[in-house]
This record gives C-alpha cells, structure tokens and sequence, in this order.
C-alpha cells in the first residue's frame, strides 16, 4: 500500500496534479502507525512505540526511495508548483498537523466516526512531503528537499503529540505502568517536546517572512527539456537570434499557455514565430495550447572572458 501511495504522490507530483496528489493523500499509511506511536505514550506501551517508529523509519526511507527513483527515470527535470508549495513550511502546518491527530484519534476511538479519518488525512499531508523531498534530491534541489523533510518532521512530531493528548483526554491512561514505563513516556514527552518548540521557531520565522514578502512563486514555469531543446535548435539555425526565455505563465489572468521570447537584431517574420508555435504544439502535443511569441529587437550581447 505504502508503494502504490507514493507512486501515485509521485507521479502526481511530476504532473502538476492536485487532484492526484488528494488521491495519495487518502491512502495515508503512515499515519496509523503515528497514531500507535500515540497511543504507546498514552499507554505507556514502548514495545507499542517502538514498533511504530520503526515502521514510520521503513516507510519513510521507502518512500523517499522510490519517489527519488520515480524522479531520475522521468524524462524532464521540471519543479513544479506541488513540488515547490511543500518545500516552504510554517507554523500553520504546524498547527494543522497538531489539531488533526487530535481529530483522527478521536475518530479512530469512536466506531460512528471512522469515515472522517479520510478528511484528516487529507488535512495532514504525509507521503507527498516526503515524495517532494525524493524528486528534489533527485534533481538536486537540495533546499526544497530540506524544506519538504521538515514538513514531514513536523507532521510527524505534532501528530503522535496530539494522538497521545487526545487518548489520554478519552480515558486512556497509564495508572497500570509500572515506573520505568512511566519514565519511558516522560522522557519521550519530553524529547518531542523539545523538538516542537524547536521547530516552532524557525517555522515561526517562515511564517512571518511570507506575509512580509508573499508566497514566492516565480513568473513562468519551465517547459519540459523536450520542448526546450527543441526551440533551442530551431533557433540556433537563425544566426543573430537568441531564446530569452521560454515558459508557462504562472499568473492565471494570463490568456496564454506558452510563452516565448526572443531576441534579434533585425526584424523577425510572422512565420518565424508561426514555427515556434507548431514545435511547441507537437512536442507538448497539445494543438489547442496557445502560443504567444515576442521579439526584442536591437538586442546585442557583451561577453567577456575572465583572466586566469
């Protein structure tokens, strides 16, 4: 199951398709064992605990794995906007994953209630961090990486944290522990304790700086190698000519899907960028996509070689 789910977060994320990564999102097979992991401090259980890190450890090392492998076969090395969005973590997802695992253990405690784990699932993100830390590395993207980990770190803390206070708040204790069992819970607590108001700051900080800045997101994304490589060689057969850039417009008011920029010295025919148009469309195959192609005339270009 853990498998299939990080295929489908991979490939979902690759795609650009936030439908699909929903759909990874509902198989969640890390969270029961982060919900055990809970419920062992509720019960003082370490043989409970225990077994439910390490489950959480194989699954995680699996998955990064097979998401960093679905990555490097994948022709392209495109980031896209899923992959980015879990790579800038804050406190609100802090706060998210805290008040989920509160809500999926008490689902999972009552009978009538075990529909609305799907929900918390997908609230609590947990195979799609980890898959956009998987393709990152495997584009070497290290920061994203880095950042989509501590998505997956903070989940991770926040939800046993949670599990544990809500089992606890229905009832379950650990009146019957014996005192090194009881030992066991209080320095877990307190090792994940640490660990929230660590992460707390930094992911504090990160807050803070989006609402000064914004959520940084660039002006186009890129197109795939494929159809980048193939402009480039159309027009490196026109001496003088130079691609600026090419890519998709990331601002939803903007009518067209493609855009392209050139620069040249002189001016350009319309059927010039008529043949970029028609390589775009074959290459992404998509005869409906709209092409937008500018020229920048009187363009010149300075290079100068650095002294060894």
């Amino acid at each position: 199951m853990l498998g299939l789910a990080t295929a489908i977060a991979s490939l979902g994320l690759l795609q650009d398709s936030p439908a699909v990564v929903i759909g990874s999102m509902l198989l969640a097979p890390l969270m029961t064992p982060m919900i055990g992991a809970g419920l062992s401090l509720a019960q003082a259980n370490p043989k409970l605990g225990m077994n439910s890190m390490r489950a959480i450890a194989c699954g995680a090392v699996l998955t990064l794995a097979i998401s960093c492998l679905i990555a490097t076969v994948t022709p392209g090395e495109e980031m896209t906007s899923e992959v980015l969005a879990r790579g800038n973590p804050n406190v609100l997802d802090l706060m998210i994953a805290l008040l989920s695992a509160c809500a999926a253990a008490y689902a999972l405690a009552r009978p009538n209630l075990v529909g609305a784990v799907a929900g918390v699932a997908i609230a609590t993100a947990l195979v799609p961090p980890l898959c956009s830390a998987g393709i990152s590395m495997a584009y070497r993207q290290y920061a994203v990486a880095l950042g989509a980990a501590l998505l997956f770190v903070t989940n991770l803390v926040a939800i046993i944290l949670g599990a544990a206070r809500t089992f606890h708040y229905l009832g379950v204790t650990t009146i019957a522990a014996s005192a090194r069992q009881r030992r066991w819970v209080y320095r877990t607590l307190a090792v994940l304790g640490v660990v929230m108001v660590g992460l707390a700051f930094p992911l504090g900080y990160a807050l803070e700086r989006n609402i000064d800045l914004g959520r940084p997101q660039p002006a186009m994304y890129p197109l795939t190698r494929a159809v980048e490589e193939a402009l480039v060689e159309h027009v490196a057969r026109t001496p003088g000519v130079d691609l600026v850039s090419a890519g998709r417009p990331s601002s939803l008011h903007d009518a067209a899907d493609v855009v392209v920029v050139l620069a040249s010295p002189r001016d350009l025919p319309q059927s010039f960028g008529e043949e970029l148009a028609d390589i775009v469309h074959r290459e992404m195959g998509d005869d409906d996509l709209v092409v937008d192609v500018h020229c920048l005339q009187e363009a010149w270009k300075a290079s100068r070689r650095g002294k060894r």
